[in-house]
């Protein structure tokens, strides 16, 4: 299990005020954050950082969430959206989902069951 200063996130969204609200709050809980807007800045940092769990909103301006999931990552990641019914499903090679609203301390939770095992 990593430590929760040792979990390294990737969360993508392209909410200015939600991404870094996420991004705070997950800090303040001893994680190390980086936040991006979209898909392409994603597919930068993921081809230049390695991450231990990510945080994809499903719809962005440029692409969907759900093509940043590959089946390597899938198990460390959580998709968000404000799609009404979408909590619970297990789209994109089996993620796990969220729905928004978020209550954060419930995405905190998911974020190290995700890690306890890396």
């Amino acid at each position: 299990m990593l430590a929760n200063s040792s979990i390294r996130l990737l969360v993508v969204d392209d909410d200015q005020i939600l991404r870094k609200s996420l991004a705070q709050f997950l800090e303040l809980h001893g994680k190390q954050v980086m936040a991006v807007d979209s898909a392409v800045a994603a597919r930068k940092a993921l081809d230049h950082e390695s991450f231990d769990a990510f945080v994809f909103d499903v719809g962005l301006p440029d692409g969907r969430g759900h093509a940043l999931v590959e089946p390597q990552r899938a198990a460390r990641t959580l998709m968000i959206s404000a799609q009404p019914g979408f909590e619970g499903e297990r789209p994109a090679h089996g993620a796990r989902c969220i729905g928004k609203p978020l209550d954060l301390s419930v995405l905190n939770r998911l974020i190290d069951e995700l890690t306890a095992c890396a």
